[in-house]
């Protein structure tokens, strides 16, 4: 009996420790998962990402643009335009002025020997290259020949090194010169009017350069270009006025490119069925 006894105790302190272990094991499962949910929380949605935002495009290249720059004092963007054109362009006589204007010591380009001028009341940089220098777009090298870095800002009164080898060019007095230099002027404005779409003051200017210089051969052949394309324009749009009934404004459209070109026979003919259904709409009401 007390052998049996014995068995019973033992298997009770084994049942005994069997729990203990259980309920270690429970507590340290229980701990787990809290330490678990407190180390890995949930996760929410995740915010959509943002395409990295497109670099802007390069700005292109115009002549006018690059003179404003450098107008301002913004001569590393000018540069930088310059050379862009001149790498798609390498004989752009305008692009490689504009390098040698930038790039090149003033001195070098101008000489070292100078005048003064003293700046007058209405007078700019572009103003007294044209007058010294023969090229008012040759504004830029003057003013680093004077350490001007901002050249619309011209101050009245200030004293400007003029490069003395253009002291004795052609100045006013010189009737030949000047109107030379008025073609050159005129040429220029054309150019500038060219570039922005401008085809009515381009012609004018081209006009102007054949008043100082009848004998301009190119002056004289972009005038007949720009008369056929301009009443070319008139036409088109005064089709678009009388295909909306719109006769009257229609009609002045293809004086003014009749008067362009006198023998412009479709305008004529436009402008003479515009009449008829003007007639008989007045006939109607």
């Amino acid at each position: 009996m007390r052998r049996a006894d014995n068995r019973t105790g033992a298997v009770g302190r084994v049942f005994t420790v069997l729990r203990t272990l259980g309920m270690v094991a429970i507590v340290t499962g229980v701990v787990g998962c809290a330490a678990l949910e407190e180390t890995f929380e949930p996760v929410g949605e995740a915010e959509p990402r943002t395409a990295p935002a497109a670099p802007e495009p390069a700005e292109a290249y115009s002549y006018n643009r690059v003179l404003q720059l450098l107008q301002e004092g913004e001569e590393m963007d000018a540069h930088a335009l310059v050379l862009d054109r001149l790498d798609e362009a390498p004989d752009d006589e305008r692009a490689l002025d504009l390098r040698e204007q930038i790039e090149e010591p003033p001195e070098e380009v101008l000489g070292a020997d100078y005048f003064i001028h003293e700046v007058e009341t209405g007078e700019s940089l572009a103003m007294l290259a044209d007058r010294y220098l023969g090229e008012p777009d040759r504004f830029y090298i003057l003013a680093r020949y004077n350490d001007i870095d901002v050249p619309r800002r011209l101050a009245v009164g200030a004293e400007l090194r003029i490069p003395d080898w253009y002291a004795d060019a052609p100045r006013e007095g010189d009737p030949e010169a000047e109107a030379e230099r008025e073609a050159e002027r005129a040429m220029k404005r054309a150019e500038v009017a060219l570039e922005a779409g401008d085809k009515r003051a381009a012609k004018a200017a081209f006009q102007d350069v054949l008043t100082v210089d009848p004998e301009h051969e190119e002056a004289r052949r972009e005038v007949e270009r720009l008369r056929e394309e301009l009443a070319l324009d008139l036409h088109r749009e005064a089709v678009l006025l009388y295909r909306n009934e719109e006769l009257d404004p229609a009609i002045e459209l293809w004086d003014e490119a009749l008067e362009l070109d006198p023998d412009f026979d479709r305008a004529r003919d436009y402008r003479g069925r515009a009449e008829e259904l003007r007639s008989r709409l007045e006939d109607v009401d």
